[in-house]
């Protein structure tokens, strides 16, 4: 399993809740379609930052589904909501699960 882990802050004045049902539309829209998508979680941090953890299968599967993302119907709101200078993202192969 391969778990992608993104941080980012919101731009400046957007409204969570709106966020948030962009987030729901690229799940629906996207990523819940991506062949090897298993599971996907938000969280938001008191500080105001954004963690989106969204596991996939194999390493070919996120990779397909990165290369799909960007510029993707189902994700320019969420996209457009995202401070892009804060962005990070890395991928992990899940070493132990209890």
């Amino acid at each position: 399993m391969i778990v992608e882990v993104s941080q980012f802050r919101l731009v400046p004045g957007a409204d969570e809740q709106a966020f948030l049902e962009a987030s729901e539309e690229t799940q629906s829209g996207f990523l819940g379609k991506q062949e090897g998508f298993v599971s996907r979680d938000l969280l938001r941090a008191d500080d105001g930052s954004w963690m989106d953890i969204v596991r996939f299968e194999t390493g070919e599967a996120a990779q397909a589904a990165f290369q799909g993302f960007a510029g993707h119907p189902g994700v320019k709101t969420f996209e457009s909501m995202l401070d892009p200078s804060s962005v990070s993202m890395t991928h992990w192969s899940l070493a132990k699960s209890w």
